[in-house]
């Protein structure tokens, strides 16, 4: 074990002195040793000078930090740079006089099946009802001037005119074998599209939606204009950050002071070998080294502001993966920003307790990072931000729960409890992931619908969503068992790491499905020049991360202390230093995982760069 000793506080000398117990058993978190108590002993004491050299690590270290992430901000500049030169320009259809229709058209004939082609209601197909939609949209001027008197009319007149719209795109064709499953779906849900619900198109819409076997971005993409999700994110997480970093900080300031005034650091779990002081703070190196996700944060905050500002980039109505405002990427980068000073909060004294401030800041860059890549092509059905504040609420009273409930009984209530929270999310998440949000449109009126309708055929609607799904449910269930199997193996262990591999496992299941379908559509479309180089940088950059990612849990893995362990046995664990005699291996951790999530964050912001020219009415839904 190591037990640092301050030099300025013993000037002159210092006499150590070794107290035998009587009872080694408080030593142990386990079976007590059995040659721990014998009468004779033999230690070993060695006094090392350490030198207070602290300005070339640092200074290394930033350097190495600030040039990694400069460099490849500057090539996501050039990338973007090449795309502006190459892009032509969006609005000459429109003056030329074409108009959104005639576009369609052009595409329908190279090769948009009948379904499609009816969905754009292009003057070859306008069947009767749209006739007799264009018949009430020519005689609205009537209907508002007999409703100036009775705004409330006129509202319901136009709200049943653009539902009417929402019904055009429907495929209409007879029941047949191959659409009886689906039909008798919609048949159940149109029962629920009566007057008091006219007015709500969010009906309209997830009808709309089950009725086509093929989703295109466009039909999911109706309000991401004014979809305030993410806003809500960029608003809130450094607002709920400040309110809690202010009590943490003077709850680990306190119990710092104490620990100091009692001469007992027992329960600070540090690595005494590699622990290296500065004025208030004992384990300055473990503080300075969580620099790189500062630098990163703030780089990469740069980097969206760039993007956001560029013309090729913004938002056109039509074209490319909506991204209307950049909001979600601004709040990655200032949740890159708070992991710093949180985590740099918990080596000030780590322990369990305060592992609760360095994750906290990890759950929202997981659940941000889930929400927007599933938004790149669900704009309209993503999850509310407040209900996924709220179930992050959840989430952190358990992990505190889990800390100090230790007996046998309440300990059994309180993962029954998790349990059912989380089979709630489970299907919550699958079944609006199959449905396409409809779950969430009918609900509660025509839930039971959706209930009994999987027990009626052994068909599937979308099949590839099926496996999708049935994946996160067997994944998830094993997830499960793992972290019921910890909790009781493990007397001393929390939520805090099962929840963090729930996240990050969940978060992978979604990437490389959207991976392997974002693969399948490059190969599918014919090869454009000017997606080539965007494509083959996100590749770059994601084995990168990979890359870094595999070496930063390799340093973490390696750990010199253990929180689960007494303080004794964590002592045991302690090393020296490994690296410029002042990081050690969770030094590398914080240096290497700042850098994978700085180029997963790129990647996440650049992996749809090429279908920047194409028309969201071609881009498939996956």
């Amino acid at each position: 074990a190591f037990f640092p000793v301050k030099l300025s506080n013993f000037p002159g000398e210092f006499v150590m002195t070794l107290l035998p117990v009587k009872n080694s058993s408080t030593c142990f978190s386990e079976d007590m040793h059995a040659d721990a108590d014998e009468d004779v002993k033999t230690v070993e004491i060695k006094v090392l000078k350490i030198k207070e050299a602290y300005l070339w690590p640092v200074f290394v270290s930033v350097l190495l930090s600030s040039v990694v992430s400069i460099f490849f901000c500057i090539l996501c500049c050039l990338i973007w740079r090449y795309l502006l030169n190459r892009t032509p320009a969006q609005d000459t259809n429109n003056s030329n006089g074409i108009d959104r229709t005639q576009t369609e058209e052009i595409y329908d004939s190279n090769g948009m099946d009948r379904t499609q082609d009816e969905e754009t209601n292009n003057s070859n197909g306008m069947n009767r009802t749209y006739a007799e939609v264009s018949q009430n949209s020519n005689g609205l001027n009537r209907t508002q001037g007999e409703g100036i008197n009775n705004p409330n009319e006129m509202n319901r007149t136009q709200a049943e005119e653009t539902n009417s719209s929402y019904r055009l795109t429907i495929d209409e064709t007879r029941v047949e074998t191959r659409n009886a499953y689906r039909q008798e779906l919609i048949k159940e849900l149109e029962k629920v599209l009566d007057t008091e619900s006219i007015n709500n198109t969010r009906y309209f819409e997830a009808i709309s939606r089950l009725k086509k076997k093929h989703l295109k971005v466009d039909d999911l993409c109706k309000h991401s204009e004014t979809n305030p999700n993410f806003k809500t994110f960029l608003c809130a997480v450094p607002l709920l950050s400040i309110f809690y970093l202010v009590p943490s900080a003077q709850m680990v300031s306190t119990d710092l002071e104490r620990y100091r005034s009692t001469g007992n650091m027992e329960h600070c779990y540090l690595n005494y070998g590699c622990s290296r002081p500065l004025w208030r703070f004992t384990d300055f190196n473990h503080i300075i080294s969580n620099a790189g996700y500062f630098i990163n944060g703030i780089i990469f905050i740069i980097l969206v502001f760039i993007k956001s500002k560029s013309k090729t980039f913004k938002s056109h109505p039509d074209y490319g993966i909506p991204n209307s405002n950049y909001s979600c990427f601004y709040a990655l980068g200032i949740c890159m920003i708070l992991q710093s000073v949180f985590s740099s909060l918990f080596h000030v004294c780590p322990s369990n307790t305060s592992l609760q401030f360095d994750t906290t800041i990890m759950y929202i860059m997981m659940i941000l990072v889930f929400l927007q890549t599933y938004s790149f092509r669900h704009s309209d059905i993503s999850s509310d931000a407040y209900i996924s504040l709220y179930a992050f609420s959840a989430a952190l009273i358990m992990e505190a729960l889990s800390l100090y409930v230790t007996s046998y009984t309440p300990k059994i209530i309180l993962f029954s409890i998790f349990l059912v929270v989380y089979i709630i999310l489970l299907f919550n998440v699958v079944m609006n992931m199959y449905y396409y949000g409809a779950i969430k449109a009918f609900f509660p009126l025509k839930f039971w619908v959706f209930m009994k309708h999987p027990f009626t055929s052994y068909k599937c609607l979308y099949p590839r969503r099926f496996f999708l799904s049935f994946c996160y449910v067997l994944i998830n269930l094993g997830l499960m068992i793992w972290t019921l199997i910890r909790s009781t193996k493990d007397h001393g262990a929390s939520l805090s790491n099962p929840f963090l591999v729930i996240g990050a496992v969940n978060i992978a299941i979604y990437l490389i499905f959207y991976l392997i379908l974002k693969v399948y559509e490059i190969k599918k479309n014919p090869s454009r020049e000017s997606s080539k180089i965007p494509t083959i940088f996100c590749l770059i950059v994601l084995i990168s991360a990979i890359i870094l990612a595999g070496l930063a849990g390799c340093f973490y893995l390696e750990k010199r202390q253990s929180r689960n362990l007494t303080p004794q046995e964590s002592r045991d664990k302690n090393e020296l230093c490994s690296y410029l005699d002042f990081f050690d291996n969770h030094d590398m951790w914080h240096f290497f995982s700042a850098a994978s999530l700085f180029l997963a964050f790129i990647f996440l912001l650049s992996i749809d760069d090429d279908l920047l020219n194409t028309p969201r009415n071609m881009i498939s839904v996956f």
